[in-house]
């Protein structure tokens, strides 16, 4: 079967487990093959572990040329994220996807909005982005979207073919009993996933309990792992010519206003990680014993790594996602209990004595029996990983 597979740089530069090369690249090249996101990675490579590797795959983006790619592929696999949203015009993919006309496997399609978003307030998405989603929904017989907030405003479009299963990386590691594996498994490191926002995304709760987050890494010499901030992931990538002093004192009276610039650089220099290798990032993971913080990615990996994850939810896509996965999460109100070091321990501890591992176990091998039928349907084989999660 021939696939052709949307990614963000077809010209050899990417492939969906990451960077194909970095070398001799600075940091806004790589900023800008994995979207400003590299969580973005982990996205790309979940979606494409799902079939096996007995297709003739080809990646393309929605810059390429249609005409060149008309009768050479016989399914478009597109893995999305936050294209339902009312700021996002999405006509140039919609035109693509109409020109190219071929069926569709489509995951990760979600809603980007704040914890009091409405799915009215979702009813004024551009005409081109509707105009996406009614051709992709033409052109498969499900989209697998992050959660029942999205499924609901994509209902209230009239598209109805929809299912709510969460993000395709929960699907990485091929243990059926992922959940189940932890309990028998102590929390003595714990690492953090850089949380560091847009002012305008920002509120006096999650300015805490970052400081307080970045305050654990650095007293216990553990990881904080970057996706978005740049000063982090310039730092995390060995990239120091290229942070500025601006950039270090930003961040350093964000993070840590009570240390010094020198201590702040040396102590970012310690545990600043990033990645752009997906399989390099999930096995650091593995010298952790647990990974906390805003970022879904950050904490994915570190599921997929066998270790605790722990989401603070802040908004409508991280709390769609963990309710559909079945993820233990801590809302921001609740890490308000977190003070000194060790009480990021005796969160885990609380959370996941209150959790139900088969149960969670469960929710994830129906997602991946979801996923294989679909896959099936479409004419691919499923991986060995998605059959050993679905227990067939």
């Amino acid at each position: 079967m021939r696939i052709a597979y949307c990614v963000y740089d077809s010209n050899d530069l990417q492939n969906y487990s990451g960077m194909v090369d970095r070398n001799n690249k600075n940091f806004d090249q790589i900023r800008k093959i994995c979207s400003a996101n590299f969580g973005n990675l982990v996205f790309k490579y979940g979606a494409r572990k799902l079939f096996s590797d007995n297709v003739s795959l080809c990646y393309v983006t929605y810059n390429d040329n249609v005409e060149l790619l008309k009768g050479k592929f016989d399914l478009l696999v597109l893995p999305e994220a936050n294209l339902v949203n009312p700021n996002v015009n999405y006509q140039k993919p919609a035109n693509f996807i109409k020109e190219l006309d071929i069926p569709v496997l489509i995951y990760g399609v979600g809603a980007q909005g704040d914890l009091t978003s409405s799915t009215e307030d979702f009813m004024n998405l551009m005409p081109g982005t509707v105009d996406f989603l009614n051709q992709v929904a033409r052109r498969t017989e499900t989209i697998f979207c992050r959660g029942k907030f999205t499924k609901n405003i994509l209902a209230k479009l009239g598209i109805d073919n929809v299912m709510d299963v969460g993000c395709p990386s929960y699907m990485i590691n091929p243990s059926p009993t992922l959940w189940s594996d932890l309990k028998s498994k102590d929390i003595s490191r714990i690492g953090g996933t850089e949380g560091v926002y847009h002012p305008s995304k920002r509120n006096p709760m999650m300015d805490r309990f970052e400081r307080k987050l970045f305050e654990l890494v650095t007293l216990t010499n553990t990881d904080y792992i970057g996706q978005c901030q740049n000063t982090v992931l310039k730092t995390g990538l060995g990239l120091y010519d290229e942070v500025s002093d601006r950039d270090i004192n930003g961040l350093n009276r964000y993070l840590a206003p009570a240390q010094s610039i020198e201590e702040f650089k040396d102590n970012i220099r310690k545990v600043c990680k990033a990645y752009v290798k997906v399989d390099d990032w999930i096995c650091s993971q593995r010298k952790l014993d647990a990974v906390i913080g805003t970022r879904i990615h950050g904490n994915m990996t570190g599921l997929q790594a066998g270790i605790y994850c722990m989401p603070v939810v802040h908004d409508s896509r991280l709390l769609e996602l963990c309710e559909s996965m079945s993820f233990p999460y801590l809302t921001l109100e609740e890490t308000a209990s977190i003070d000194l070091v060790d009480d990021f321990k005796s969160v885990f501890i609380s959370k996941y004595a209150k959790f139900d591992h088969s149960e969670a176990d469960d929710r994830r091998s129906e997602i991946a029996n979801i996923y294989r039928t679909s896959i099936i349907e479409l004419g691919l084989t499923p991986s060995n990983g998605l059959n050993s999660i679905a227990r067939v």
